[in-house]
């Protein structure tokens, strides 16, 4: 599994470098003319006319085939159809030709697990490989099938929507987990609470029962008259003790008292103590856990998440004036202005229980679903 997240890891990276470097060459080569071509090329797959209207380059127009689930770091024929159409350019191109090649190896060795979103309902596995006439063939066993351009996104939308369902199932499992997992810890927060609370009253009580006791003894001894007379002076003591409370040190009252009560209490203490502890150590252990996962993952985030830091930052509530205040910033590139966006977060909503649900749900808003996995294989592997 570790294998298999690296290398996914490497080929987001990869993705994100080509999308890059993409957009750099398309804003010099695709004009209004040509993005009106491609809106209408695209018109079936964005299925709104406020969407298409809404585009205006060709970094929005790729925006909406990721939120389509067209355009993914596994599958790049967008850019390809757009490179080869409209810009020609031979670096470009064999960018592109390079990364289908890694992609088809990794398909092949079955380095992407996404909960079994590859699989057909009989359960068996297919792989997809690139041959020289940029053809994929579909493999089941030892029958292989050519197929064109169309009938590969006609079978990868088929699958997606098959697969939606046990997408949605497992996404349910894992947050019934971290539910699991924060009830774990509220269970540790209260029996802290039950404990020392229990400590406090017993030992309140003891301290009574020994100055009360103490008190009697020294009554019963006296006479009558020197009762009085300690009375009142104890009487007078008490008034004074606020003005100054060292007044009688060597007091014999005062020191049976302490003494008794430093010898009792641990001896109470001592069947309470070891459970308490134990529990306190459970806790501040799965407290360092959840702490090192957070950060892990707010690193492997902040170098992914390139121009969508800011529709990440307003899902996670960060306010437009600290988001305007990062942009500004000309000494920050994508990764340093996702680091600040996740201190933020970190500072205000990282210490809950409930901070990768938040996560996820952001993620999930801004249309980064290969991010949403990444984090999703990341908590279940620290498990």
């Amino acid at each position: 599994m570790d294998k298999q997240l690296e290398t996914r890891y490497r080929c987001i990276n990869r993705y994100n470098n080509l999308r890059d470097n993409f957009l750099k060459i398309a804003s010099l080569h695709v004009t209004d003319d040509k993005l009106n071509e491609l809106k209408l090329f695209y018109d079936k797959i964005i299925n709104s006319k406020r969407e298409t209207d809404r585009i205006n380059d060709v970094i929005g127009l790729l925006k909406i085939l990721e939120r389509r689930a067209v355009l993914s770091f596994k599958s790049i024929e967008p850019i390809k159809y757009i490179s080869d159409e409209f810009i020609k350019d031979p670096c470009l191109n064999q960018q592109i030709q390079n990364y289908l090649q890694d992609l088809s190896i990794n398909e092949t060795a079955n380095a992407f697990v996404d909960f079994n979103i590859y699989k057909s309902q009989s359960g068996k596995n297919f792989n997809i490989n690139i041959n020289n006439n940029n053809n994929l063939t579909l493999s089941n066993d030892d029958e292989k099938l050519l197929l064109n351009e169309t009938t590969i996104n006609d079978n990868t939308n088929n699958n997606f929507h098959k697969n939606k369902s046990s997408i949605i199932d497992v996404s349910s499992s894992s947050s019934s987990s971290l539910c699991d997992l924060k009830n774990l810890r509220h269970y540790y927060h209260e029996n802290k609470l039950l404990i020392i609370f229990i400590i406090s009253i017993l030992a309140l009580s003891i301290f009574s029962l020994v100055t009360i006791d103490s008190i009697s003894n020294k009554l019963s001894v006296l006479e009558p008259t020197a009762s009085a007379t300690t009375a009142t002076s104890t009487s007078s003591n008490l008034t004074n003790k606020t003005h100054n409370t060292f007044l009688f040190p060597s007091h014999p009252t005062t020191t049976t008292t302490t003494t008794t009560t430093t010898t009792i209490i641990p001896k109470v203490m001592q069947s309470i103590a070891p459970y308490y502890v134990k529990n306190q150590n459970d806790f501040d252990s799965q407290s360092g856990q959840s702490i090192d996962l957070q950060n892990k993952v707010f690193e492997i985030l902040s170098e992914n998440l390139g121009r969508y830091w800011t529709e990440v930052a307003r899902f996670l509530d960060i306010k437009e004036g600290e988001i305007d205040r990062i942009h500004q910033n000309k000494n920050f590139g994508f990764k340093e202005k996702s680091i600040e966006v996740f201190k933020l977060f970190k500072s205000r909503r990282g210490a809950y229980n409930n901070w990768q649900q938040i996560l996820i749900r952001a993620l999930n808003d801004a249309r980064r679903k290969d991010l949403v996995y990444l984090v999703e294989e990341l908590i279940m592997n620290e498990k």
